[in-house]
C-alpha cells in the first residue's frame, strides 16, 4: 500500500471516527439517556419570554432555575418558542442548534476541500469530537448562535471582507458582553467605520430592549448582571476569576478586579506586539487577531464556562488540517495536542480517567471536594493553565497561523 493510500485510509479512519463521536455524544446521549434533565439553559430564556408576555418581569424565575442574568433584548430569540409546550420547545431548539452547527460543519469544511476531501473532512471531524459543543447542545445554551456566528465572522474575514462582521460581534456583545474583545482587530488596523456599525447595533438594540421591555426591565438588567459572579464557584470555568476563587473562596468582585486588570493589560500586549503580523492586514492575520481574542474571552469573562471552547472550533480546524498534512510551520506542537486534547474532551476525562489508587476521577473530586482540599484546586485549575497556554501558544504560532489560515482558504487579501 503506497504512502498516499494509506494517507486516505487514515484520513478516512478519522473521520469515521469524529462523525461516530459526534453521533453518539450530540445525539444518542442527550436524546435517550439524559432526556429528562436537558435543556436547563434554554428553559431560563423560554420562562423569560413566558413572563414577557404574561405580564411579569422577565427576571422572575421559578425556584428550580437559577436566575436569569440576559439583556432583555435577549429574551425576544425566545418568543417564538413560548408558544409551544416546554418539551417541544427544547425539542425544536436542540434541532434548530444541530442545523446551525452542522452547516457550520460544511462551511468549515468547505474552507479546505480543494486541498483534498478527505482531508478537509478529517480535520473538521476531529475539531466537532468537542465536549464542551454538546454540553452546549445538552443544555441548550444560547452561546450555540455565537458558535454558528463566529463561524460566520471567520468565513467573511477569509473571503477578504469584514464588512457584517461588526454587526455579528455586537449581537454576540449584547448576548455576553465580553465578546466586545472581538473587535480588537479592528481596532488595531483602524477601521473606525467597523466601530460605527458595531455601537450604532447596538444603540439599535438598546433602543429595541427599551421599546419592548421598558426602562425598569432594563434597569433590572444591569442589577442582575452584578450578581453573575456569585454563579463562579458553583460552576466550572477557564477565567482568572475561576482560578482566583479556587484558592481565595471568599475573594469579593472588587478585590479580583485589580488582578483581571493586569491580566487583560498583558493579554493585549502581548497580542499587539505578536511576532509576524503582516504589515498590510489580511484575511489570514485578521484570523489569527480572532483566534487570539477569542482565548482572551475565556480568560477574562468571569463566567466563561468549560463550554466555551467551541469558541475554537474554526482555528482548531485549520491547525488540524495544517498538522494533518505533516507540515512544520508550527512551534511547541505537542502543547496545542495537549491542549487540545483537555479541553475538547474534557467530560469524557473528567468521568472516566482514573486519577490513582481506589480509582477516583475528576468528576468524582468535583463532587466531593470537601473531601479533597488541596487536590480539588489544584486539578480544576488546570482549565484556566490550559485557555493561558493556549493564548501564548497562538501569539508564538501567529505567523505559521495567519498563513495556514490563508492557504488553506485559499484567501485573498482585501480590495
Amino acid at each position: 500500500m503506497d504512502r498516499e493510500i494509506k494517507k486516505k485510509v487514515f484520513y478516512g479512519a478519522l473521520a469515521g471516527l469524529g462523525i461516530a463521536a459526534y453521533c453518539y455524544y450530540a445525539f444518542y446521549k442527550i436524546i435517550f439517556v439524559y432526556s429528562g434533565i436537558s435543556g436547563y439553559d434554554f428553559r431560563l430564556g423560554y420562562t423569560a419570554a413566558g413572563n414577557y408576555l404574561a405580564g411579569r418581569s422577565i427576571y422572575t424565575m421559578p425556584a428550580d432555575l437559577s436566575a436569569f442574568f440576559y439583556f432583555p433584548a435577549v429574551v425576544v430569540l425566545y418568543l417564538p418558542f413560548s408558544w409551544l409546550p416546554v418539551t417541544a420547545a427544547k425539542s425544536l431548539w436542540f434541532a434548530l442548534g444541530h442545523l446551525l452547527m452542522l452547516y457550520a460543519a460544511y462551511g468549515i469544511y468547505s474552507f479546505g476541500r480543494k486541498k483534498g476531501r478527505l482531508l478537509s473532512l478529517a480535520a473538521v471531524a476531529i475539531a466537532y469530537v468537542s465536549t464542551p459543543l454538546y454540553q452546549t447542545f445538552f443544555i441548550g445554551n444560547i452561546n450555540i448562535l455565537i458558535f454558528f456566528g463566529l463561524y460566520l465572522v471567520y468565513a467573511e474575514i477569509l473571503s477578504g471582507r469584514t464588512r457584517f462582521s461588526s454587526y455579528l460581534i455586537a449581537g454576540f456583545s449584547a448576548i455576553k458582553v465580553m465578546p466586545a474583545l472581538l473587535m480588537g482587530f479592528f481596532l488595531r488596523e483602524r477601521a473606525y467605520p467597523a466601530f460605527v456599525r458595531f455601537f450604532g447595533f447596538l444603540l439599535f438594540l438598546a433602543l429595541l430592549s427599551l421599546s419592548v421591555f421598558g426602562l425598569r426591565e432594563n434597569l433590572n438588567y444591569f442589577v442582575h448582571l452584578r450578581g453573575l459572579n456569585s454563579m463562579v464557584g458553583p460552576l466550572q470555568a477557564m477565567s482568572l476569576t475561576y482560578f482566583l476563587k479556587l484558592f481565595w473562596p471568599e475573594a469579593s468582585a472588587s478585590a479580583l478586579l485589580l488582578p483581571n486588570i493586569v491580566l487583560a493589560l498583558v493579554l493585549g500586549l502581548l497580542w499587539w506586539r505578536a511576532p509576524g503580523r503582516a504589515a498590510v492586514p489580511g484575511p489570514g492575520s485578521r484570523a489569527a487577531d480572532l483566534f487570539a481574542l477569542s482565548v482572551a474571552v475565556t480568560l477574562l469573562l468571569p463566567s466563561s464556562w468549560l463550554t466555551y471552547s467551541g469558541l475554537f472550533l474554526v482555528p482548531f480546524y485549520f491547525v488540524l488540517h495544517s498538522l494533518l498534512e505533516e507540515r512544520k510551520d508550527f512551534k511547541a506542537i505537542p502543547v496545542f495536542l495537549a491542549v487540545f486534547v483537555f479541553l475538547n474532551f474534557w467530560e469524557i476525562i473528567a468521568h472516566h480517567l482514573p486519577l490513582g489508587p481506589g480509582r477516583p476521577t475528576l468528576d468524582l473530586v468535583w463532587h466531593n471536594r470537601n473531601s479533597y482540599p488541596a487536590l480539588f484546586p489544584l486539578l480544576f485549575s488546570l482549565q484556566f493553565v490550559a485557555a493561558l497556554l493556549l493564548f501564548v501558544w497562538v501569539i508564538v504560532n501567529y505567523k505559521a497561523l495567519a498563513a495556514n489560515m490563508e492557504r488553506i482558504a485559499g484567501a485573498g487579501r482585501p480590495v
